[in-house]
């Protein structure tokens, strides 16, 4: 079964949803499942992007065997409620540019606490 997760936060993003994401990942790995995530650039709370991730759109890459597609957001920090609805926004927009690079998939869950997942996954569904 090929499972797509949709995580604005991913380690090493720190906090609750990006270990979260993180662990339902590594478990369905686990059991036999082909797992794609898709990512924002890790950013969470400073909102310093590191430099390999830099000047990028996307990046794919592998962590404990698990396939991340991570994807552009400004680098802003987490902190009020107007830079964390442009954090919120540019993952929307950006997790599309990720489409050609998922693939056909069984099952799309869109990870909490973003509950703006919800919208690339809606999208990526009817594709």
């Amino acid at each position: 079964m090929r499972i797509l997760i949709i995580a604005q936060y991913f380690p090493p993003d720190m906090g609750g949803g990006a270990t979260r994401a993180y662990n339902v990942a590594k478990g369905l790995k686990a059991n036999r499942c082909d797992v794609v995530v898709v990512a924002a650039f890790p950013h969470y709370p400073t909102g310093n992007i590191p430099k390999e991730y830099r000047w990028r759109i996307l990046r794919v890459e592998y962590i404990n065997g698990i396939r991340v597609i991570r994807t552009f957001v400004p680098p802003l920090s987490s902190r009020g409620l107007a830079r964390r609805a442009i954090l919120f926004l540019s993952f929307i927009m950006s997790s599309l540019l990720a489409l050609p690079l998922i693939g056909k998939v069984d099952i799309i869950w869109a990870a909490n606490p973003n509950i703006l997942s919800v919208i690339p996954a809606l999208i990526i569904s009817t594709v």
